[in-house]
């Protein structure tokens, strides 16, 4: 059993991504803050998760 990475968009450049590909986004079952990626882990190797878990990382200002 693997797990997969991947970027997801921000709601600054979410909006460029839709009109290039016409995709409504994510369907989460589940959102972490960066500093918990190890929860979220458990959360995902526990099986609770339907759908996708995102991980949060705030930019400074």
């Amino acid at each position: 059993m693997g797990s997969s990475l991947r970027v997801v968009a921000t709601s600054v450049n979410f909006a460029d991504i839709k009109s290039r590909y016409g995709k409504k986004g994510t369907k989460a079952t589940k959102s972490f803050p960066i500093q918990d990626a190890g929860k979220a882990h458990e959360w995902v190797e526990s099986r609770q998760s339907t759908g996708k878990v995102i991980l949060h990382v705030q930019t400074a200002p």
